[in-house]
């Protein structure tokens, strides 16, 4: 009886921390990624700041339904690119995210974001335009040493040396 009385309390709790949770329909394969993604790279991350002038959906579809200009800013991320096998290698890469700060203060942070710690190397799996690319938690982004079944599918990809990128 006791097992049950200790165990039920962390069941309870993983199950209601679970419901704000990001929800996807699967971990795409790398196979997919590849044909799906804008842009794949490894990098180093290396900040985030926010920026004014970057269109948000979710904030202009509240403009829209509340019928008032909101004065906001996006959070990007920075990453120093080491590695490119998909997209148009450059050295410095900017992702948009989906978390906004408006000009009251008041933060949106969607579910699916991730959290990135500076200095560590990432492989990205990035959608979205060009100029305008971003990434979240139901693509195969994760921590370079734990990407390690992926690099081994992904191949050699382009290096960047002595300034320039190649094979």
């Amino acid at each position: 009886m006791k097992k049950y009385l200790i165990l039920f309390p962390i069941i309870f709790h993983l199950s209601v921390s679970s419901a704000f949770a990001c929800l996807c329909s699967g971990t795409p394969t790398v196979a997919e990624e590849l044909k799906q993604a804008t842009a794949i790279f490894s990098g180093k991350y290396t900040g985030a700041e926010y920026r004014k002038g970057i269109v948000d959906e979710f904030r202009k579809m509240e403009e829209q339904i509340d019928g008032k200009k909101v004065e906001y800013e996006v959070l990007v991320l920075k990453f120093e690119a080491q590695q490119w096998w998909k997209g148009s290698p450059a050295r410095e890469v900017i992702l948009i995210t989906g978390v906004t700060r408006a000009a009251d203060g008041m933060t949106s942070i969607p579910d699916c974001e991730i959290a990135f710690e500076r200095g560590k190397l990432y492989l990205v799996y990035a959608y979205g335009k060009e100029s305008e690319l971003g990434t979240d938690g139901c693509s195969r982004t994760a921590r370079l040493s734990k990407a390690r079944a992926d690099l081994r599918i992904l191949g050699r990809g382009k290096k960047f040396k002595n300034g320039v990128f190649g094979f």
